[in-house]
């Protein structure tokens, strides 16, 4: 018979989730924004990206120096952060969304088919 203490049966989250193979919450949410994001980009669905505007090689020193620091995965598809003083605009699908992209490698990001980038970004890495 075993003899096994509460301590011994303690399992975390984590190792659960590891265990299972599932990806974790940030992941599946991360998916669908940016996949939304490659439809709008790739005029897949009928939202505009007139208001966003996509880094050229004209940048300031200050743009491309935040280019260069925050999205040090960086690839040719990226788009300049939004910023924003209320927290409610900051936490909305286009700010949030185009850092997530912007982090994205470079072979994921330029997938010519929306079901080519489905599989890659849905692998480990891709964020």
């Amino acid at each position: 018979m075993l003899n096994m203490t509460t301590r011994d049966i303690v399992l975390s989250v984590t190792d659960i989730l590891a265990d299972l193979k599932w990806d974790t919450l940030q992941h599946r949410r991360n998916v669908p924004r940016v996949s939304m994001f490659y439809k709008i980009k790739n005029h897949l669905v009928d939202i505009h990206l007139t208001h966003l505007h996509r880094p050229t090689r004209n940048l300031t020193r200050s743009q491309n120096d935040n280019l260069n620091n925050n999205y040090s995965q960086g690839h040719d598809q990226q788009f300049i952060q939004l910023h924003a003083k209320k927290s409610t605009y900051l936490q909305s699908f286009y700010p949030v969304t185009i850092v997530l992209w912007n982090k994205l490698p470079q072979a994921v990001a330029s997938q010519p088919t929306f079901e080519r980038f489905q599989a890659a970004v849905g692998g480990p890495g891709s964020f």
